[in-house]
């Protein structure tokens, strides 16, 4: 049947992705402007909703980049608040969001804030913070309207953006064609020793690959909680490193 509901869904998906080209398109002729900043922006994002690994990778970039004043901008996803503000590391979900709130508690030396408006909140940072050197911008790949020096684009291993259909009848968030502003691609939550020729032959970017690194637990027996866009590497490295006794998914951004 799920095949059969793709089908259906497909006329709306062709008429997404069409007004997602005609929105690049304006944004690249100058139609729609974008504003640039006196000191570079890096994009991290997806074509794909959800579960690609920007909050981890966000992260990882910050603290190879320690030595420089470096901020993060996302726009909060998930909280109940509106406008903009600087995260605190004993603030809460509500106000915040959950990725923000763990971007500041893992990188506590960062300025973490949270705009739905990235424009108003990049000038917010400078203005507050006018010895920021570069600012990150968490999950920000279709926000056209402020230009990047740097855009990386993620895609997990197991899910590539080049195997889906735009919204509803697939993920993304645009045609695949999109791909092509990224600067460099990051293949996500490789397995060890996996098969990389499908991604060099699709993707005409610059490559690199990411793997999931676990912590080792003392106890042989577990009871495991989770609140994840998607569980299956999670649970699969549970289940060849322990005995799970029992299990409790969530859904993403759980509180």
């Amino acid at each position: 049947m799920a095949w059969l509901l793709k089908i259906i869904l497909l006329p709306f998906s062709l008429i997404y992705g069409l007004f997602m080209d005609i929105r690049n398109w304006a944004y690249d002729t100058a139609i729609l402007k974008s504003t640039s900043f006196p000191i570079p922006i890096v994009v991290i994002g997806n074509l794909r909703v959800g579960g690609s690994g920007k909050t981890p990778h966000t992260i990882f970039i910050c603290r190879q980049l320690e030595s420089m004043n470096v901020a993060v901008l996302s726009r909060g996803y998930g909280r109940r608040s509106k406008g903009y503000y600087e995260v605190e590391s004993f603030g809460s979900t509500s106000k915040f969001g959950d990725e923000a709130l763990l971007i500041k508690e893992k990188c506590p030396d960062c300025v973490v804030a949270v705009c739905e408006d990235r424009v108003k909140g990049v000038k917010k940072i400078l203005q507050d913070h006018p010895n920021t050197e570069l600012i990150i911008l968490d999950d920000a790949y279709q926000h056209r309207a402020l230009s990047a020096k740097l855009n990386l684009l993620l895609t997990t291993y197991d899910q590539p953006y080049f195997r889906d259909l735009p919204l509803p009848a697939g993920r993304l968030r645009e045609f695949v064609k999109g791909a092509k502003r990224a600067d460099a691609v990051v293949v996500t939550k490789v397995p060890k020793g996996a098969d990389r020729t499908v991604f060099e032959k699709k993707i005409n970017s610059t490559l690199f690959y990411s793997f999931l690194s676990y912590q080792t637990l003392k106890a042989q027996e577990i009871f495991a909680v989770s609140g994840l866009a998607n569980h299956t590497h999670f649970l699969r490295h549970l289940e060849e490193n322990y005995r799970v006794v029992g299990y409790k998914k969530f859904g993403d951004h759980h509180d």
